[in-house]
């Protein structure tokens, strides 16, 4: 193979790579939004501690979970999107069990491994070594 055909090859990898990290970026960050809008909105009728309100809170951050699960599991790891799921499952059976404080301490944890998945997936030096 000519040093031309090689450069050229080492280019579109390169530019391939830097599209889907900003293509997968963009819908991770959006996702991962939505579903944290879902979470304050919940912690937000757990600190109000009115239980139809959590019910319905819970419900939508699972579906929207459910959602994202679907769409991540194609490029994130599992442990990660396990963890999370797991978290969203406790919320949602400490909300219908009237468990205010416990659904409290694990939306504040929910929400710390949804960012950290969110960093994870950057492109950063740290992440690649």
């Amino acid at each position: 193979m000519s040093n031309a055909v090689k450069i050229t090859l080492a280019v579109v990898f390169i530019l391939s790579i830097c599209f889907l990290d900003i293509f997968l970026g963009k819908t991770t960050d959006k996702l991962i939004y939505e579903t944290e809008e879902k979470l304050e909105a919940l912690k937000s009728a757990l600190a109000e501690k009115n239980y139809d309100e959590c019910k319905k809170k819970s419900e939508e951050l699972s579906d929207k979970w459910d959602y994202c699960e679907d769409k991540f599991s194609y490029f994130i790891e599992h442990d990660e999107l396990e963890k999370v799921s797991s978290k969203v499952a406790i919320i949602a059976e400490n909300s219908k069990n009237n468990e205010y404080k416990l659904a409290l301490e694990d939306s504040i944890e929910t929400k710390y491994l949804l960012e950290h998945i969110k960093d994870k997936l950057k492109l950063k030096l740290n992440n690649v070594f």
